[in-house]
């Protein structure tokens, strides 16, 4: 099972379930999707084996980059890939950077920025009732405490204490 149909298979199960599971379950998930679109786009720029309509294939069919992903499977630089993405304020700013921070240039990278957005997500889950968005909101926040833990004890491990505080802040 591709990575694509398992995004759209439980978005169609979410919106199926219907009320405030489908409200918070299909903007986090339409997010995750539109992130993996990008990220995607990014990672594949300059193979000139993987063609548009492979590149394309590979973007699930939700999110709301749905309407440009003919575009985003043609962006060949990142200066493409912002042009593009301006009409989506939101990934336009992500992709820009401005934010100043982590990083060795002292930028945040653009993972960092996504994973940023996710846990605002996934906090104004929890803080909505009567949905089961709240479980998938719990484990992926767990999830990303684990990630954090790891963060640590390897820059522990690397002796690179410095940038032991370049975790993504949860709480």
């Amino acid at each position: 099972v591709s990575t694509q149909s398992t995004w759209e298979t439980f978005y169609d199960f979410c919106v199926e379930l219907g009320g405030r599971t489908a409200e918070v379950m299909t903007e986090i998930l339409a997010f995750e999707a539109d992130r993996n679109v990008i990220t995607i786009t990014r990672n594949t720029m300059g193979i000139k084996e993987l063609q548009k309509d492979e590149r394309k294939k590979l973007f699930p069919s939700i999110g709301l980059l749905c309407d440009v992903h003919d575009d985003l499977a043609a962006c060949d630089d990142e200066d493409q890939l912002r042009d593009k993405l301006r009409v989506f304020p939101e990934f336009a700013e992500m992709l820009e950077g401005g934010e100043r921070g982590l990083g060795g240039d002292g930028a945040k990278t653009l993972e960092t920025r996504f994973t940023e957005r996710a846990v605002e997500l996934h906090k104004a889950s929890l803080a909505k009732q009567m949905h089961y968005g709240v479980f998938y909101s719990w484990f992926k926040l767990k999830e990303l405490e684990i990630n954090n833990l790891m963060w640590i004890a390897e820059c522990i491990v690397q002796h690179m204490r410095h940038r032991i505080s370049e975790y993504i802040v949860i709480y």
